[in-house]
This record gives C-alpha cells, structure tokens and sequence, in this order.
C-alpha cells in the first residue's frame, strides 16, 4: 500500500512538472523553489526587526549597517525577478499557470511594485544627492533627513506577503511541527501583535529627535531629576533603556491601561498616540475575537475526540474486547 502511495505522489509530480514548459518556468513545488521561499521569508523577518530599530536609533549607517542592508535589497531583487518566472494556481479553477505574460500581468498589478518600493534605497539617494550644491541645504535640516529615514519604513511591506502567503506558510510549519491549526493562528498572531508593537516603539523613539525642545524623553528625564545631584535617573540610559521605556509605553497604550506616567508633549507626538490609540481599540477588539475563536476550535476538536475515545471505550466493554 506504501509503495502504491509513493507511486502515486511520483506520478504526480511527473504530471506537474510536464505541464510546465521549457522556457524557464518554475514549479512552485519544486523543492529548491520551497526552500528559497523559506530563506525569503526568514530575511523578511529579520529586515522588519532590524529597520525599525536602525530607524530609532541608527543615525550614520556604519559598514556593518550597510553590508546587512545590501544583503536585504539583493535578496529582495533576486526574489522580486525569480517572481516574474514562477507559476502559480489560479484560486477559481486551481489549475497551473505557466504563461509568462500572464503571470507577468499578475505580479505588476500590485506585488511588483511593493516589492521595488521595499529595495529602492532612497534614504542612501537623498544623501548622496544632498552632497551636491544644488540641494546641500537639505542636510541642515535634521526633520527633513528624519522623515526621508522614515522612508527606509516601506521595507516593512515585504511582511504583505506573509500575511497573504500565511497559508502556505503555515501548511510548511505544520508538516515539521505538526500542530493543530488553532495554535497555529496563534503562533502567527502573537508574532505579528509583537512586531507591530515593535514598530510603534521604533517610531515613538525615533519621534523624539522631531523637536529638540521639548519631547517625550526630555519630559521624562525631567521627571525623574534629582536636584541634589544634579543630573537625572535616565541620564546614563542606553539605547537597550530607552527601548524597554518605549514597549512600556505602547504596551500600556495599545493595551488601554494608560498608566498616564510618560506621554506626548508636542503635536507630532500627539497625533503618533492618537493613530496609536486607534490601533489599540482596533487590536484589543480582533484579540479577544481572535483568542475566543481559537479556544472555541480548540475545545471543539478536544471534545470530539473525546467522544470518539467514549465511544471505542463502549464498545470494549460490550464485546469484552482486550487491550
């Protein structure tokens, strides 16, 4: 019967692959492609923790910071062109797609230009171009170069094509875990909860070098400062400091506790908490949905089986089976 399986899984494959023309066309089963897709998506995990942190506290990319950049966009490129030949399922008809024009039409609707915006290094353009007579002006103006650093944040649409190729993402992990799909939404909500919450603690740290006056930080160590000293409890914080007191802010926002200790002190700030607090409402509301749906599925597939162990225990006991 085993062999007759694997037969069939091979027969299979054989019909996949005489479906797709030799015109460099890719299987989007074959292997390599799977495993590229996994290195693909590990690099989008990684660039979306890395950024925002570069972006708050990252001034001047050092070697190190451009090296693990350069790495980022070729991957990214290699992958955006490795696109334009990959076939793929049509969701209706579930039949392969192999013309090239075709799936050309259907990564350049939307998924192309994504992916190019994520790879375009425009922060590294301004720069270089600021360098120039004709807009060296723009390096005096530290908001300026603040809010083109910000661009760098559009790398983070790479993580689109997790929540969309979540699917199949999860059917990967699930045939090495082998874990129910209820623990398997969860796995990916409280991955995608801790990076959003990332994010927000980036930007509200990096908000702070928006007005050099008066921020959330100079508020903060004023708050804590200690006249007989002379200096305040925060003054020897690092940047490991500083990111703990931003998640600790976010979480008690997002979360609708409020603690009311640390807060906007300008109007940049005060619109990042008002877009934060809609985040929040909007979260806590899909969480406790969320979290009720999973439990729900969880106690359903638990009791079902557990009638299914009732019934086979019955039947034991009727016609005195043994062990």
């Amino acid at each position: 019967m085993q062999e007759e399986t694997e037969a069939e899984v091979i027969d299979d494959e054989a019909k996949s692959a005489s479906q797709l023309p030799k015109s460099c066309i890719i299987d989007p089963n074959w292997k390599l492609k799977i495993l590229w897709d996994f290195y693909i998506m590990i690099v989008m995990v990684i660039a979306a923790f890395l950024t925002p942190w570069q972006l708050a506290f990252v001034d001047d990319d050092t070697e190190g910071w451009l090296a693990v950049n350069a790495a980022t966009d070729l991957s990214f490129l290699i992958d955006l062109m490795v696109t334009f030949f990959t076939a793929f399922y049509e969701e209706k008809t579930y039949l392969l797609v192999t013309d090239k024009r075709v799936i050309a039409r259907k990564y350049l609707r939307f998924w192309f230009w994504m992916d190019l915006i994520s790879i375009v290094p425009i922060d590294l353009i301004v720069r270089s171009s600021s360098d120039g007579e004709s807009i060296g002006s723009l390096a005096k103006f530290t908001r300026v170069g603040k809010l083109y650093k910000m661009v760098r944040m559009l790398r983070m649409v790479k993580m689109i094509r997790i929540v969309k190729d979540r699917k199949k993402i999860m059917a990967n992990l699930d045939s090495m875990m082998k874990t129910n799909p209820g623990f398997e939404r969860l796995i990916f909500f409280c991955f995608g909860f801790a990076l959003l919450v990332h994010t927000f603690a980036s930007v509200w740290i990096m908000l702070a070098s928006f007005d050099d006056e008066m921020n959330w930080r100079i508020a903060f160590r004023n708050k804590y400062f200690q006249p007989s000293m002379g200096e305040s409890i925060v003054d020897d914080y690092g940047d490991g400091d500083w990111y703990v007191v931003a998640i600790y802010f976010v979480a008690t926002t997002v979360n609708t506790v409020g603690y009311g200790d640390l807060g906007p002190q300008n109007n940049i700030e005060r619109f990042f908490c008002i877009l934060l607090m809609f985040f929040g409402v909007i979260a806590f509301s899909f969480t406790t949905g969320s979290m009720g749906s999973i439990i729900a599925s969880s106690d359903s597939a638990h009791a079902k089986l557990q009638e299914k162990l009732d019934l086979l225990k019955k039947i034991k006991m009727k016609y005195a089976l043994s062990e």
